[in-house]
């Protein structure tokens, strides 16, 4: 199995994250790609469903708290890549 995970290029800790993900996933047999591009061309690809899986960052704790805007977790903007065809 093959995934390719494509990411703006703009953040070593994504890419560095992604080798460690890559050291994992080898040990049972899935090879993983990192696909670096620039952000504009990511966006369109995302947004067109051309993408496999993509990485972006998200937010700081990754846990919904009290202080987190409804915004964020809900499809009211075309940035956030978790549903790009709302």
């Amino acid at each position: 199995m093959e995934i390719i995970i494509e990411t703006s290029g703009e953040h070593t800790e994504q890419t560095d994250i992604l080798e460690l993900v890559h050291d994992s996933w080898l040990q049972l047999g899935i090879k993983l790609f990192s696909r670096p591009s620039q952000r504009e061309v990511l966006r369109k690809r995302v947004f067109s469903g051309q993408t496999m899986m993509s990485i972006w960052s998200g937010m700081n704790s990754g846990i919904a708290t009290a202080e987190v805007s409804p915004a964020e977790l809900a499809p009211t903007n075309p940035y956030q890549f978790h549903w790009p065809q709302w």
